[in-house]
Parts: structure tokens; sequence; C-alpha cells
């Protein structure tokens, strides 16, 4: 399956996708409602992101894992997966353009008191990923997760004038594609269930549940 072709703006961080092989068209905005709202410096709505929203149940007194993402779209669907069971950060705040997003010695701080960090990849947010590997050499149970990269392969990776070949990096807006976008639930998930088996059930119910709007 390869990459969908896209249009996007380093400044605007738009994208607009469809691909004609998967007959998805374009995955449906997705945005934290206030009463999800995570953890501020956080706040997180990068333009255009993609919008489902979960109900969770009543939290436990259970230990949470401490999650850290980057971009809005991200953060989303790390919400709708871990619900009330992960303690939620995003990096970039709302209206912030994440390809001249600078972290700030609070955000290192967040960073290294992660238990998992996830990212898109593909050099979106290199100096997210930059800070989380160095946290990683140092903290040995945090964890990276890099979505995009684990979605598709070299060879499916689209250049346009925004994210030219010449550059090296591809365009890194996967979540736009509803094919993409459910990849990035199931990656996800299996992550959680590796770092909190106990929760399984409860990842997997909320799993089931987004992929079933993204469906529809």
């Amino acid at each position: 399956m390869s990459l969908v072709n896209a249009t996007a703006s380093r400044n605007s961080d738009k994208a607009y996708v469809i691909n004609p092989n998967l007959n998805e068209g374009i995955v449906k905005p997705i945005s934290l409602t206030s009463s999800e709202s995570i953890s501020a410096g956080s706040s997180s709505n990068e333009t255009n992101s993609t919008s489902t929203n979960i109900t969770t149940t009543p939290t436990s007194t259970a230990q949470k894992l401490n999650v850290v993402t980057s971009v809005s779209p991200i953060t989303n669907i790390i919400k709708n997966i871990g619900g009330n069971k992960i303690d939620l950060t995003g990096l970039v705040p709302e209206g912030v353009n994440s390809h001249v997003f600078e972290l700030v010695p609070s955000d290192v701080v967040k960073v290294n008191n992660a238990d998992l960090v996830i990212i898109d990849g593909l050099g979106l947010e290199t100096n997210i990923e930059d800070v989380a590997e160095e946290a990683r050499s140092k903290y040995a149970q945090l964890q990276i997760l890099k979505l995009g990269d684990n979605t598709i392969t070299h060879d499916q990776w689209v250049f346009d004038f925004s994210f030219s070949k010449e550059d090296g990096d591809p365009n890194p807006h996967l979540w736009l594609n509803v094919a993409y976008a459910m990849k990035f639930a199931n990656l996800t998930l299996d992550k959680l269930i590796e770092m909190d088996p106990q929760n399984a059930q409860y990842y997997s119910t909320n799993t089931e549940r987004y992929l079933s709007l993204l469906r529809s």
C-alpha cells in the first residue's frame, strides 16, 4: 500500500489527504473537548487534527503510565485509546506549528519523567525525538514509540512542494488518512498493553470503539 498523495504547508501544518486506492477519503477532524483536556503545556490542537472522542470510566487509584506525546492529532489518538488509565501530556501547545516548535526546560523535565514518549517520527518532531533519545540513555524505564516510522516503509514515503526529496524528510501527516490513523491506534494499543497488561481489556475496548468511529 503506498502513501497517499498529500499537500502540506510547513508554515500552517495543514494537509489534505485522499487515497484513491483505499476509499477512505479524509479522516474526520479529531479534537479534544474541554472536558477531556490534557496536561498543560500541553494543550494541544495542531491544525487539521482528527476528532472522535471516547467516554471513559472513573479513574482508579492504581499508578498510571506517564505518557508524553508531541502534536495534538497524535495526542488525541492516544487519549482515545488510553483514556483515564494513563497520565497524558501533549507537548506542542494549541496553535503552535510543530515544524518550528522549540522545547523549554519544563518540557525536557516532562520527557525525562515519562514512561512512554509517543511521536510521529518521519522527521516531524526531531527536537522532541532527540530529547527523548537522550533521556532514554539515562532512564532505563523510558520507551519511545514512533507511529509514522512503524506505519510506512521508506519506499512508501511521499515528497511534495513542502516536503521535498532534497530536504530528505517525507510528508509526515499520516494521521489524515483513515487507514494510517487506524494503524496508529493499533500500535498504541499494543504498546500500552505491553507496558500495562492489567488494563489490556480497557485499552482493547477503547480501541475497538475508536476504530468503529473511524470506519463510520
